[in-house]
């Protein structure tokens, strides 16, 4: 008897820990959502919110009485859409029967009716799901409970403007949404992307301090610079040093720079190159010495060097401490003042780590002009980046929303 128990006991194991894997695994998105993955270029997953009057895009899409009527049912999910053109006006797209069926410019897919905003939206949307070949693209998130977030390279362009070639590890992204969180997976390519159903442990912070408004650091810098770089010109002085400049850990600070200053904001960057690097860093330094180059002039106060123009404000200045680290300044002067200062926990953590203040920027007019108006009342973002567990997969994001305190008592 005992035998046989065991031997039941043998066989149920691996079924029950299949069950188990099965019941607590991410929801998979319906074949009418992932069909329109690859043709839209941003998706919105959203719940129905406490709110009398359904939204402007129900409004515009649904007539007025169905609208009131569909709102009223809590239970249902919809969806927001942008296609591949720019400037198009987005697709509504909701779960529901045979009372949304007969609506204008729109077609079923599945159990979802999408509406579009006109004939010529409808017809660019119907030849991208004809003409599409198949996708390995997948957002499980958007099966989930909302809200929740899908985007392509040419939405993030659009937000992020000339800020967009720093976000090449974001070029595919899928997110869910809960409250002040939001966490998924990004990518470089399109891959199957999903979002755990639990928030992963939320990360130590504090909010920046003047006149800081944007901290990004970590391992290396490699995987966010070194696509941009790559793309342009290294200076011949910095080629033979690439790879341990990349690779090592770093914090790159943007800063208010007082109202006295001909720049609205500087970038600081501290270097903290491995012990091993000693030799590469000494001969670095010894060919910077040494380097004038026509509209760089530079000149020396102590340890401190400097990029000015005769009768001109600094332009940028650097600075090796004898521990080997390195302070890079732009737009901005080094203070003899300055002292080294030991890397943290968060900069020897492998992944990336941002924290910005949008608000903050946003009064320095350095907030991209792509990005929607709501960003510019955050008071903070937090966001961690950590890279793929394989080569070529889906890297992990994660992070927060911090709003000022006025705009969260107003908030429903």
């Amino acid at each position: 008897m005992r035998r046989l128990l065991g031997s039941l006991a043998a066989a149920a194991g691996p079924a029950a820990l299949a069950a188990l894997l099965w019941a607590t695994a991410p929801p998979s998105a319906s074949p009418e959502l992932t069909q329109l993955l690859p043709i839209s270029d941003l998706i919105q997953a959203f719940p129905v919110l406490p709110r009398p009057q359904p939204p402007a895009l129900w409004l515009q899409r649904l007539p007025q009485p169905l609208a009131a009527k569909l709102w009223r049912n809590k239970a249902i999910s919809w969806f927001q859409l942008w296609g591949e053109h720019a400037g198009a006006p987005p697709y509504l797209m909701l779960r529901g029967g045979a009372e949304l069926d007969g609506l204008p410019h729109s077609l079923r897919l599945g159990n979802y009716r999408l509406v579009a905003a006109d004939a010529l939206s409808l017809q660019s949307l119907q030849q991208g799901l004809e003409g599409q070949n198949s996708s390995e693209l997948r957002c499980d998130a958007l099966a989930g409970s909302p809200p929740a977030l899908f985007w392509q390279g040419e939405a993030l362009a659009g937000w992020l403007g000339s800020w967009s070639p720093l976000a090449e590890p974001l070029r595919w992204g899928c997110l869910t949404l809960r409250g002040d969180r939001f966490w998924g997976q990004v990518s470089t390519r399109p891959a199957a992307l999903q979002a755990a159903l639990q928030a992963p442990a939320r990360r130590p912070s504090s909010i920046l301090a003047d006149p800081v408004v944007l901290r990004l650091q970590g391992r290396r810098m490699a995987p966010l610079l070194q696509p941009l770089l790559d793309a342009l010109s290294w200076p011949a002085v910095l080629l033979p040093h690439r790879s341990w400049l990349l690779n090592s850990p770093f914090q790159l600070e943007l800063r208010r720079n007082p109202e006295q200053s001909p720049y609205r904001a500087s970038l600081w960057l501290r270097l903290w190159p491995a012990d091993r690097h000693r030799l590469d860093v000494a001969r670095l330094q010894r060919q910077l010495e040494t380097q004038q180059a026509p509209g760089w002039p530079i000149s020396a106060e102590g340890p401190i060097r400097r990029v000015q123009q005769p009768d001109g404000p600094v332009q940028a200045g650097w600075r090796w401490f004898p521990s080997g680290e390195l302070l890079v300044v732009l737009g901005a002067d080094v203070p003899l003042a300055s002292q080294p200062q030991p890397p943290s926990g968060a900069v020897l953590r492998e992944g990336l780590q941002l924290s910005a203040a949008p608000a903050a920027m946003q009064q320095l007019q350095l907030l991209p002009v792509g990005l929607p108006a709501l960003w510019g009342g955050l008071q903070q973002l937090d966001a961690e980046w950590q890279p793929a567990h394989q080569s070529g997969g889906p890297a992990q994001l994660a992070g927060s929303l911090t709003w000022p305190v006025a705009a969260e008592a107003g908030s429903p």
